[in-house]
């Protein structure tokens, strides 16, 4: 469904200075966002496309989407080249850029979808049904009649997505898609995604929202610099990179202080003296059991899910050695 091979591009950007030296000598320097980027998507998959900002996410998406040329490379979508073919391609494409608007501003939300209605050539009846299902997962029908300009950053979130969605694209491209989304609403989109997944949808998500990531993608890439340094599972670059195996302990009663200084806690919440939980690190000669048996000496223990260490802790571990590489 999508092929990319050897995606390099880089900008030409100006130093800013002081106002009258720009206009009278303006000096230029040049930033790689890609460096050889390659990887492929097949259909029905759900792929984590993750990075620090500036890696070069955003410009491989607007790549993928026809937007912008890549400088060398290949780019296929659909066996086709997006920049060339950007009608046929962009048909098929679902997009959202968190920071870009694709909405009209001065129209209300319903008309904003009647246009796009006409664009891909569907009928009231299907757009009527994809906003009966869309509401169900995220609440919008209250603001089908407001002018989008008049949307806060959520609501105006919500009207993208449903603009993406409505002709049931083959491949969404989604670049920070749950910003300003609160917390019922995020879900609500994320269980609207693995549907969407489910009936064979690709799905290419950036986003430093790892909670995200965890809930839709079962693959991600890594980028770094411009350079692609991981591609593989979620699941995979745990093991690889953390290592470590973790317990997660949810418990009913209060944990002493004394007894979670004794232990190697990575995260803990405790919102009240009746139940708590805690995430323990588990040696690698230890046994999960050995763990927990000195938690049930102090509280009650209803549930342990023991797994490696979190996403989060993950990344941070590979950027962090990335970027001592690069310094050698």
């Amino acid at each position: 469904m999508v092929e990319v091979r050897e995606l390099r591009k880089t900008y030409r950007v100006l130093n800013r200075r002081t106002w009258w030296r720009d206009l009278v000598r303006p000096e230029y320097r040049f930033v790689q966002a890609l460096r050889g980027v390659s990887f492929t998507l097949r259909p029905g998959e759900s792929v984590a496309y993750l990075g620090p900002n500036g890696a070069g996410k955003s410009s491989t998406i607007k790549c993928l989407a026809g937007i912008i040329k890549p400088d060398s490379g290949t780019v296929r979508v659909f066996q086709q080249d997006p920049w060339q073919r950007r009608t046929e391609v962009l048909a098929r494409i679902g997009a959202v850029f968190g920071q870009k608007s694709l909405l009209f501003p001065d129209l209300t939300l319903r008309d904003a979808l009647d246009i796009y209605r006409r664009v891909y050539g569907l009928r009231r009846r299907d757009v009527d049904e994809f906003v009966e299902e869309f509401d169900t997962h995220v609440r919008v029908r209250h603001l089908l009649s407001k002018p989008v300009r008049r949307l806060s950053l959520g609501e105006r979130m919500r009207g993208e997505l449903m603009a993406a969605l409505v002709h049931d694209p083959d491949l969404l491209l989604l670049d920070e898609p749950t910003i300003g989304l609160d917390l019922t609403t995020r879900e609500g989109f994320l269980q609207l995604l693995r549907r969407r997944v489910d009936r064979g949808r690709t799905v290419l998500l950036a986003t430093h929202r790892l909670e995200d990531v965890e809930a839709v993608c079962r693959r991600a890439l890594l980028l770094s610099s411009g350079r692609l340094i991981y591609d593989g599972s979620v699941d995979d670059l745990r093991r690889k990179v953390g290592g470590k195996r973790s317990a997660r302990v949810r418990y009913r009663g209060r944990l002493p202080g004394a007894v979670a200084g004794s232990l190697p806690v990575i995260r803990r919440h405790q919102p009240s003296d009746e139940e708590g939980e805690v995430e323990v690190e588990v040696p690698p000669d230890a046994r999960p059991s050995s763990v927990v048996a000195e938690l049930e000496a102090v509280v009650e223990v209803v549930e342990v899910t023991v797994g490696y260490p979190r996403l989060e802790h993950v990344l941070q571990t590979v950027f962090a050695r990335t970027e001592k590489g690069d310094a050698g």
